[in-house]
């Protein structure tokens, strides 16, 4: 006995669906964001990662808080390109756009005993 209005499809294997339902769910933006916001410090290296911080991602746009005005300028005009460059291809491809530098707290991280 068939089930009237009921579409009988076969399975769809699991990895077949999830892009879609994380795409309409808005998780793979969040997990894009996640990617890049995470590749920073390894990117960067220690000495700009000593006074940047990532503070967000959104559209392609990495928004990244400096710490002092030197640091601005110089990261801004000297290393903004090389960074992105660097950044994308780290990720394994170029959703990074754009990097927008500005003055803002970067905190450090605690001690590690």
């Amino acid at each position: 006995m068939k089930g009237k209005g009921r579409n009988r499809r076969s399975p769809a294997a699991i990895g077949d669906i999830l892009p879609e339902v994380m795409n309409r769910s808005g998780l793979a933006v969040l997990l894009e964001a996640g990617r890049v916001l995470a590749a920073w410090e390894k990117t960067v290296g220690p000495a700009v990662a000593g006074h940047t911080r990532p503070l967000s991602f959104h559209q392609g746009v990495l928004t990244v808080a400096v710490d002092s005005s030197a640091w601005l300028f110089q990261i801004e005009r000297f290393q903004k390109e090389a960074i992105r460059k660097k950044l994308n291809r780290d990720l394994g491809g170029g959703p990074v756009a754009k990097i927008v530098f500005c003055a803002g707290e970067v905190k450090k991280a605690p001690a590690r005993n």
